[in-house]
């Protein structure tokens, strides 16, 4: 659909500017390191901005696959 086709353009754009996750967060019990949520939200979110896209975190929870982040864009 027309919808669907400038999501995804919009999406392709948005993805093109993203640059890596710095990983900050320490896993002690592997003595490893992560990129945690707010990481990869401080990544995602300027660009994701820029091209009218938007994430937001529902409060909805569903037994099969657990709290859930809805993509959002202007029409």
């Amino acid at each position: 659909s027309p919808t669907w086709g400038k999501l995804a353009s919009a999406l392709a754009k948005a993805q093109g500017e993203m640059g890596s996750v710095k990983k900050t967060g320490t896993n002690p019990f592997y003595k490893s390191k992560y990129a945690d949520i707010n990481d990869c939200i401080e990544v995602a979110l300027p660009a994701l901005s820029k091209y009218g896209l938007a994430l937001s975190q529902g409060n909805k929870f569903c037994k099969e696959s657990g709290y859930f982040i809805r993509r959002m864009h202007k029409r």
